[in-house]
């Protein structure tokens, strides 16, 4: 989904941008919203989850004021609710004087991607979980022989603790 958010307002005496000015009609099927009911009524943070919305806002004008920026991850919400991560990629404009005047960029839903990398980590934390607490001793080295993963079972078998047992080499 592009963008264009040229439109300007004053904050504080700072310059900021106001509302979307062009928008790619690839946001309906993205956030639900028609491109005609976001140009020139809606801010980029509106579209944010409430709680998110303020520090969206203020996170979004730092990066906006000095260059180019990509690989902003952000989440807004869906018009039925549902959250969408977007990640962001946009390129400010000015005038010959430095002024700026807008900027145009890119989001991409990664809501997937971000769903899995949620998924993982929680498989990650019961892994982790079933593996400490194992009653066997389990110890997983890498290909140099050193212990990557250990478990207090094992470590016990040692007579060790098991932080004294993570980079040691094992011996047959």
């Amino acid at each position: 989904m592009t963008y264009l958010r040229s439109k300007r307002a004053q904050l504080h005496g700072k310059s900021m941008l106001k509302v979307n000015s062009l928008i790619s009609p690839l946001v309906e099927s993205i956030l639900g919203y028609r491109p005609d009911e976001l140009i020139g009524k809606q801010h980029f943070y509106d579209l944010s989850q409430k709680r998110n919305a303020r520090h969206l806002k203020h996170k979004h004008l730092k990066y906006l004021r000095v260059r180019l920026f990509q690989d902003l991850v952000n989440v807004a919400q869906h018009r039925n609710g549902q959250r969408v991560w977007l990640l962001t990629h946009g390129q400010p404009f000015f005038d010959a004087n430095g002024t700026l005047l807008g900027y145009r960029g890119a989001d991409q839903d990664v809501t997937a991607w971000q769903e899995a990398l949620s998924r993982l980590a929680a498989s990650e934390q019961r892994f982790r979980i079933v593996f400490d607490h194992a009653p066997l001793g389990i110890a997983i080295p890498d290909a140099k022989r050193r212990f990557i993963y250990i478990n207090h079972a094992y470590a016990k078998l040692l007579g060790r603790d098991v932080r004294r047992c993570w980079d040691s080499v094992l011996t047959a």
